[in-house]
């Protein structure tokens, strides 16, 4: 008896369990009707009294062929297991896929020996391409874990890797790679945190650097800093210890942010004194002077980095200038004369109510520095709108204004000092 094939309606002969023209399996029939929509066939029906000899009553044992196709099947899943761990380790297996659905088309041909032996190639070559990737992994944990030792961070790891090694070579591989896994992103957190808390080293050193050249260092830094050595010099070190090493880096960064630039605006003020003492017409004065005002700068700004490098560029000009140039004699016993001496006698200049001859100056300090501070406001006033120096000294204009109303006369004083010195010696185009 014949029917059609569900596919490609060629006749298929009712022992065939493939199509003989697309190979389709005679299985399927019913399924591949449900989707066509078309009745299924109903069943035959074998009478208990049949007697045609060409049918045998009863089936025999499996045949070879059923025999391969077992043992192709097997080899399949075991096939797919493997492609799984090879996929876990990244490696590729597109050309394992291609094969293996050519295989199931050949199987489906009625070639089962060919197909068997197409997939017993591809395991091989997966177990062999796995077992590859498995230790160039492991080699790569090893490099990484021997990075960060070389950079001061106790991280150790050989322990479980040689445990992860014996168990893939015992045939344990699911295992041995999910362990592998589990120290891949242990070791990936440590070093992302390495890196951030490796960021605050870097500017604490910097800063660290300032503090001792200023003449000023800390002994609470030092300490913090013996800390966070300490958390990182224990043998296999975890992202909890990391983090505590970061908080105590992140204190030691505040306490230099709070203590340096007080000290690094002494110095600059030091050196601003020094500099006056030498004339302008020097090439080295002249980088002098904008180094300071650009070290001034960066300290108003808050990047104590950039103002400490700036500061021992000037330490080097300061040296390269060298002896303060001495002032030129004026006997106190020796008084000029001619109209400037009147001018700028004692007795004429002006004295308070009462007789005492006090300057007025001396006397109002300040009114002196409101004078001042005017005169400084005026000069603001005629530099250009967007320039950065018109900005820059507008803004201490109106921290001077705030300290003369507090009557903190001594630093509304500085202030303005340093003010006038930038306006002299940041831009001259400018000023």
């Amino acid at each position: 008896m014949t029917a059609a094939c569900p596919i490609c309606d060629e006749p298929i002969q009712e022992p065939a369990s493939h199509c003989g023209a697309c190979g389709f399996p005679t299985a399927l029939s019913s399924d591949a009707l449900k989707v066509r929509g078309e009745p299924e066939a109903p069943p035959k029906t074998e009478r208990a009294d049949s007697t045609d000899p060409a049918r045998p009553l009863a089936r025999g044992p499996s045949s070879a062929r059923d025999a391969q196709a077992e043992l192709s099947h097997r080899v399949a899943m075991e096939l797919k297991e493997n492609l799984a761990l090879l996929r876990q380790l990244g490696g590729d297996q597109r050309d394992i896929t291609s094969e293996m659905s050519q295989a199931a088309l050949i199987q489906a041909d009625g070639r089962v020996g060919e197909a068997l032996g197409l997939l017993r190639d591809a395991q091989s070559r997966v177990v062999l391409r796995t077992a590859e990737l498995f230790e160039r992994r492991l080699k790569e944990l090893g490099a990484r874990q021997q990075t960060l030792t070389k950079e001061g961070v106790g991280a150790d790891f050989s322990a479980e890797t040689k445990t992860i090694h014996e168990e893939f070579d015992a045939g344990k591989r699911r295992e041995s790679l999910e362990r592998m896994i589990q120290i891949d992103q242990q070791l990936s957190r440590v070093e992302a945190d390495w890196r951030g808390l490796r960021s605050l080293l870097q500017q604490i050193e910097a800063l660290r650097e300032a503090s001792e050249s200023a003449g000023s260092p800390n002994s609470e830094v030092e300490s913090d800093l013996a800390e966070v050595r300490r958390l990182l010099q224990q043998p296999n070190v975890s992202p909890e210890s990391l983090d505590t090493a970061a908080q105590v880096a992140a204190r030691a960064l505040m306490l230099l942010h709070e203590a340096l630039p007080v000290t690094l605006e002494e110095e600059l003020e030091r050196h601003r004194a020094t500099l006056a003492n030498f004339p302008q017409e020097t090439e080295a004065s002249r980088q002098g002077r904008a180094l300071h005002a650009e070290a001034s700068r960066h300290l108003r700004r808050g990047r104590l980095a950039d103002a400490s490098q700036r500061l021992r560029e000037l330490r080097r000009v300061i040296r390269s200038l060298g002896p303060v140039p001495l002032a030129s004699p004026h006997p106190a016993d020796e008084a000029p004369s001619g109209p400037e001496s009147e001018a700028t006698s004692p007795r004429n200049a002006p004295s308070r109510p009462g007789g005492t001859d006090v300057p007025v100056a001396a006397e109002d300090p300040l009114g002196r520095l409101l004078q001042k501070a005017r005169g400084l406001a005026a000069r603001v006033r005629t530099l250009p709108p967007d320039s950065e120096v018109a900005f820059e000294a507008a803004s201490e204009i109106r921290r001077a204004t705030e300290l003369l109303r507090a009557r903190k006369l001594e630093e509304a004083d500085l202030t303005l000092t340093r003010l006038m010195h930038t306006l002299d010696t940041e831009h001259p185009a400018e000023a």
